[in-house]
């Protein structure tokens, strides 16, 4: 999945010309987290009480980010 997310990262920053790469996961789930982190993204913080989930409860969500020079192709 690492490495997925590195190339379509790499994709929209460098063929496309994007600005910036948003990954947006549940503050719960620690192993997209993980992905994240591993693919050379920035933890820019949690969204509180963010998104309600199918149980009615409300969650957080974390968000991660990467703009243009940041992309390391060795991470």
């Amino acid at each position: 999945m690492t490495e997925v997310v590195r190339e379509l990262t790499r994709y929209a920053l460098e063929e496309l010309g994007m600005n910036r790469v948003e990954i947006k996961m549940s503050a719960q789930n620690a192993k997209s987290q993980a992905v994240a982190r591993r693919s050379g993204f920035q933890f820019e913080g949690t969204l509180r009480n963010d998104e309600r989930h199918m149980d009615d409860t409300l969650r957080d969500t974390c968000v991660f980010s990467m703009v243009p020079g940041e992309l390391n192709p060795n991470t």
